[in-house]
């Protein structure tokens, strides 16, 4: 599988501006590349306003989205604030997680994390389950951002072969967003890409290191930092497999369960 990480400028709380951009890397991709990975909140920006940026899980904006991705037969992936409608007629707002693939699957992925420093809580619902990913011969697992810092949610038990974080991550922290990407590819034995946008917004100010990591921890693709820009990578999860049946780290893992 051919993957592809858009680390972007976002236009702040403008989801159209946003999916003009969106349109337009994803159709100066080559013919060959399988999906195309976007930041966190790519549509708004960071925003602590849902009441303004949230959309419908069924609206014009996911719904331009499956249009790009059909057209350009490539699947899209990135976070959105959403409007998660209860049966009750209640509502919430959630950071989800979207994979649209080309053929206009889409499935989900809520923020289990959420940044507390920043007030996501006070605005955002956590989510409570995973996502695996079928896609193109690779096993996904997709995250969100502040879920990074958290080991225990992103333990491989041989279910995925690749984790993928789409993030909004200041420069203020970013030596500790290299280092964690890193240690999640070491630990899990896994392919592990990171997609952090740059720009700034009202409160913060982001420089990008987007980059991916192959199963042994070692740098297989990076963005330029501090502007916008889109690398390539190659995932083949024969290597992933073939390493972890040579050095099978993982079946001596403690065992644990997470009560949500």
């Amino acid at each position: 599988m051919k993957a592809v990480v858009c680390q972007t400028d976002i236009f702040w709380e403008n989801a159209a501006a946003n999916l003009d951009n969106v349109e337009r890397l994803v159709a100066a991709q080559d013919d060959d590349v399988d999906l195309i990975v976007f930041p966190e909140m790519f549509l708004s920006g960071f925003s602590m306003n849902p009441e303004v940026v949230a959309i419908e899980q069924d609206g014009a904006e996911i719904e331009r989205l499956r249009e790009i991705a059909k057209r350009h037969s490539k699947a899209i992936m990135g976070s959105l604030p959403v409007i998660n409608r209860r049966r009750d007629g209640s509502f919430s707002y959630v950071n989800r997680l979207i994979f649209i693939a080309y053929d206009g699957t889409i499935l989900t992925y809520d923020k289990r994390h959420l940044f507390s420093f920043g007030g996501e809580d006070e605005v955002y619902d956590a989510g409570k389950g995973k996502c695996i990913i079928h896609y193109k011969g690779v096993r996904i697992l997709p995250l969100i951002c502040y879920d990074l810092r958290f080991p225990v949610w992103s333990r491989c038990r041989g279910e995925y072969d690749m984790l993928v974080y789409v993030a909004c991550w200041p420069d203020s922290r970013i030596d500790v967003w290299r280092t964690l990407l890193k240690a999640r590819a070491i630990e899990n034995q896994c392919f592990v890409i990171g997609a952090n946008r740059v720009g700034t917004e009202p409160t913060a100010v982001y420089s990008g290191h987007s980059m991916a990591f192959d199963y042994k921890g070692r740098l297989i693709g990076a963005a330029k930092e501090g502007v916008s820009d889109c690398f390539a990578v190659e995932i083949d999860a024969s290597r992933s497999d073939s390493f972890r049946r040579k050095f099978p780290a993982l079946k001596d893992a403690d065992d644990f369960s997470i009560d949500d």
